[in-house]
């Protein structure tokens, strides 16, 4: 390569030095990701840090962390990198790409410095994983959508997969450097676990000043209407700086303008955008969420990190003589087979290596769960190994699919309109997935033993079959096709990798003609001749009863003159009935589909409508009513059979956190005048106990959100009918409360008939407050008015230090949060006013129409 070269010949295109520095430089972000991973796993053994950080264990002498303690100081990184998913996509859209880097590498730089100052506080200490996870968790975000975005197509995948690459040797060389500290003569000193967070700040600078230096994204500056910088950067991308007409930047231009003018006709997406598809009514906008989603939760629940966080912790109680060892043979395969990795994505494309990728870590997890029941590793010294290799095998197939596969995926699969907060929020459940594993691993560990593995083998089959139905085959693709084939109805996932772009004979050869008679949309707006280009239409059309009712249709215009339409409605063969049933169906889903008009949730705010500021007046007057009537002589029996559900929701959240904690539910009863109780054997009760209230909580907060809708009320219904059937078996001792449960699911059924359930809508939104508010209300009961010693509050405090009244409020401070959450997220999905709602609800499962016809 000479000197003064700037581009290199790709298949059959010129590809940039600039975008492959780029490339290599923003990959650090994963560098870092992979190193804060991987550190943990082996700090956990050293003696210095146990004695600053854990428990003095009697008799033996020893220092060690709780189980409780030991969660936290894992798991809360993830909280942070949460958070930081999620801000990233407001960073990356307000700073730009290159600058969002900077300041997550700044905010990882403080975290890190917070984790080194620490001295005998393992709270100071989570506090300093919060805040370098937030800095992870916009690296997180914005390192692949920025990769994504500037790269020129021929070196996408690999470049984006190369993000998984750098993960892997941040893990390995965090392993490397814990294996050296370890054996260092200072290694019982503080220096042995500061050196190694303390490194993180060393090799975080390089990406924060070097991508200071890199071009920006065009995407993002032709987004900001910057078209010029958006040109000088495709031809530095390129490696035509000199030269920023050159055919394949002019290309890549003309394909840029083309998606982003259509694209700006709609405005900036929203976050509501994500999950409802308006106003943009973009097809397959609400799927590609939920997979990105979907895709990014099942990657950490194949099993990955249970290795990488506690894997030196699970191989020493195995009997395995040196973990930390093990941690570094993990790392080393984790590398080793990420390379093939990046040439299996643009050799094989996503799909297959996803798929065959899935199953093989399914049976590898599955033998290692096999043997660690049947034959445990502390009794056998054969099994130790055995299982060893099956976490490699398993490690090596996963470093080369689903590690770095579902980076470059989510990096490809979003229009450009909503791409920032879809690829937040997809992150975000990574995060989350992530938090998950960390948090739960040491319970199950010691509930389940090696079972845990059945767990992650059921997840891999499942995310095999994910990627099979649903994930479509972008290989070979610019990010501008890929929108085009997930807007074209007619394609499946399955049958995706024989889809071609308008423009080209097959994926890697580009139709000549087309290409030379093809203009821009800029240019067609300035009056140039018909021209290929892509259209939304609405077409009115009436059902056979006469409803009228609109179907979105996408026109693709070629220069022949020929015209394919793919449908964004319902199938025309469908009956009309079944059609229209259908359609009610989606508003259940998202019912701000059904009137763009209508859609309040706007950069300006969130704008309240007449029928929304009604169903709030009525929701502050409940929680008046509510507070009045709570413990008022003989006029609280009529909160009577609410209360028992809110109760049973209240044992609901101990039940089911005792089950997933490793315990068992022995019984549940309930009492009109002492409560409920829950008596059950083994679960941690640094779980179970909070459960309650914040279970209760978040179940009053999605009763609150369904009360603003009346199909939303009907669903819920239906869960809380089922409900008050529960609660009536366990307070069956008491014939008022099974007569007052009785007249209350009366009252539920009533509701129905009452124009169109309208009068439900209100009975939910009763229940959601009541549910929303029985922590505040029960724990002043019982920590202020009846000073209770028995509460969970009180209980809690007993056992983990604090006072009742401090976590009391903690705890009622959490369910108001959960309860505005709700509120706001209502007002968003539903601005329907009252007729509209009517409409809706006539198909769902109808009511009055139904009676008329028998």
């Amino acid at each position: 390569m000479g000197l003064g070269k700037t581009s290199i010949k790709l298949r059959g295109a010129e590809v940039g030095i600039e975008a492959i520095m780029l490339g290599c430089v923003t990959s650090i972000g994963g560098f870092l990701f992979g190193y804060d991973t991987g550190q943990i796993s082996s700090m956990l053994l050293f003696r210095d840090f146990r004695r600053r950080f854990g428990q003095y264990q009697n008799p033996d002498g020893t220092w060690a962390f709780d189980t409780e303690i030991q969660s936290l100081v894992v798991a809360m990184m993830s909280i942070g990198t949460l958070v930081g998913a999620l801000a990233g996509a407001y960073t990356a859209d307000w700073f730009g790409r290159r600058r969002s880097l900077s300041v997550g590498v700044a905010i990882f730089v403080v975290g890190n410095i917070i984790q080194i100052t620490a001295m005998y506080s393992w709270v100071h200490l989570m506090v300093g994983r919060i805040v370098a996870g937030l800095g992870v968790g916009i690296l997180s975000i914005g390192v692949p959508m920025f990769q994504s975005e500037c790269c020129p197509r021929e070196i996408r995948g690999a470049v984006v997969a190369s993000y998984q690459l750098m993960i892997t040797i941040g893990i390995l060389i965090s392993n490397i450097i814990n294996f050296g500290v370890r054996d260092s003569p200072g290694q019982d000193g503080d220096a042995s676990w500061r050196i190694v967070i303390g490194l993180g700040i060393f090799f975080s600078l390089p990406l924060g000043i070097g991508v200071l230096f890199s071009p920006e994204s065009p995407r993002w500056l032709a987004g900001k209407g910057r078209w010029e910088e958006a040109r000088m950067s495709l031809a530095r991308l390129r490696g035509k700086k000199d030269t920023p007409n050159d055919e394949f930047v002019n290309d890549d231009f003309k394909e840029m303008q083309e998606s982003i003018a259509e694209q700006a006709k709609a405005g900036e997406g929203t976050w509501v955008e994500c999950f409802t598809g308006q106003p943009s009514n973009i097809p397959r906008l609400v799927y590609r969420t939920f997979l990105g989603c979907a895709l990014q939760f099942l990657q950490q629940w194949t099993g990955v990190n249970y290795f990488f966080y506690y894997g030196a912790t699970i191989f020493e109680s195995a009997g395995i003589d040196d973990p930390i060892q093990t941690q570094l043979i993990l790392g080393a395969v984790n590398v080793a087979m990420t390379v093939p990795g990046l040439w299996m994505i643009e050799r094989f494309g996503r799909r297959m290596p996803l798929v065959f990728g899935g199953l093989w870590q399914a049976a590898w997890l599955l033998i290692f769960a096999v043997i660690g029941i049947v034959r445990p590793p502390t009794e056998y010294t054969s099994s130790g190994i055995v299982m060893i290799v099956c976490a490699c095998m398993f490690i090596a197939s996963f470093a080369s699919t689903w590690g770095p596969f579902i980076w470059v995926v989510i990096g490809e699969t979003f229009p450009l309109r909503t791409r920032a907060k879809q690829a937040s929020l997809a992150t975000a459940f990574n995060w989350l997935g992530n938090f998950l594993i960390g948090f739960l691993t040491p319970y199950a560990n010691e509930g389940i033993g090696y079972a845990f593995g059945f767990v992650f083998f059921g997840c891999n089959f499942v995310a095999a079959a994910v990627v099979y139905f649903f994930v479509f085959e972008t290989k070979s693709l610019t990010l501008e096709s890929v929108n085009d084939m997930y807007m074209d109805l007619g394609v499946k996932a399955i049958s995706s990798k024989s889809w071609v772009p308008a423009g080209y004979v097959d994926r890697n050869t580009r139709d000549e003609s087309y290409w030379h008679r093809r203009p821009s949309i800029l240019d067609e707006r300035a009056g140039a001749a018909h021209v290929p280009r892509s259209v939304d239409e609405k077409i009115d059309e009436k059902d056979s009863d006469g409803t009228p009712r609109n179907r979105s249709m996408h026109r693709e215009t070629l220069g022949d003159d020929r015209v394919v339409f793919a449908t964004f409605g319902f199938h025309t063969g469908m009956p009309p009935t079944l059609g229209k049933l259908a359609r009610r169906a989606l508003i259940t889903a998202g019912p701000a589909m059904a009137q763009p008009h209508l859609h309040t949730f706007e950069r300006r705010g969130l704008g309240v409508n007449h029928t929304q500021g009604v169903t709030l007046g009525v929701l502050i007057a409940y929680v008046v009513v509510i507070a009045l009537l709570w413990n008022l002589p003989y006029v609280r029996w009529v909160l009577w059979p609410f209360k028992m559900l809110v109760i049973a929701f209240h044992e609901f959240g101990h039940a089911i956190t005792a089950c997933c904690t490793g315990g068992r539910v022995e019984s549940i009863s309930l009492d009109p005048h002492e409560g409920g109780v829950t008596h059950m054997r083994g679960g941690k009760q640094f779980i179970t106990l909070p459960a309650g209230y914040l279970g209760s909580s978040l179940i009053g907060a999605l009763l609150t959100f369904c009360g603003f809708n009346i199909v939303a009320s009907k669903v819920a219904s239906i869960v809380l009918g089922v409900c008050f059937l529960l609660t009536l078996w366990w307070a069956r001792k008491d014939w008022l409360t099974i007569i007052t449960i009785l007249l209350a699911v009366g009252l539920l059924v009533a509701c129905w008939f009452i124009k169109h359930a309208e009068a439900l809508r209100f009975v939910v939104l009763f229940i959601g407050v009541m549910s929303s508010l029985y922590s505040v209300w029960d724990i002043c009961d019982d920590l202020v008015l009846r000073k209770v010693n028995s509460s969970d509050a009180s209980v809690f405090a007993k056992r983990y230090g604090g006072s009742s009244q401090c976590w009391g409020v903690i705890w009622s401070v959490v369910s108001l949060i959960l309860m505005i959450c709700g509120i706001i997220a209502a007002l968003a999905a539903f601005p329907q006013d009252w007729d509209q709602q009517q409409k809706d609800s006539q198909d769902f499962i109808p009511t009055v129409r139904m009676l008329m016809k028998v």
